[in-house]
């Protein structure tokens, strides 16, 4: 996880503050382009989202989600 940190402190993405409280801690703060950038990225999943399933009935959809699910579980 620190190394993913340190390259989206490095990218603008986010920024790292000590907590005042315990200076041990760490704590991550989007920046405004960290915002900006995972507002486009969530509008790209819903597209592609939205092209993914086009043409699936919702029981066709439901039968995929349980069986993503327990592939899923499997692994956790």
């Amino acid at each position: 996880m620190t190394g993913l940190a340190d390259r989206m402190v490095r990218a603008g993405l986010i920024d790292r503050r000590t907590d005042p409280e315990d200076k041990r801690i760490s704590r991550l703060w989007l920046t405004r382009l960290g915002r900006e950038v995972g507002t486009h990225a969530l509008a790209e999943l819903g597209a592609l989202n939205a092209t993914l399933t086009e043409g699936f009935t919702d029981a066709e959809m439901a039968v995929v989600s349980r069986w993503l699910a327990a592939v899923h579980a499997r692994f956790d």
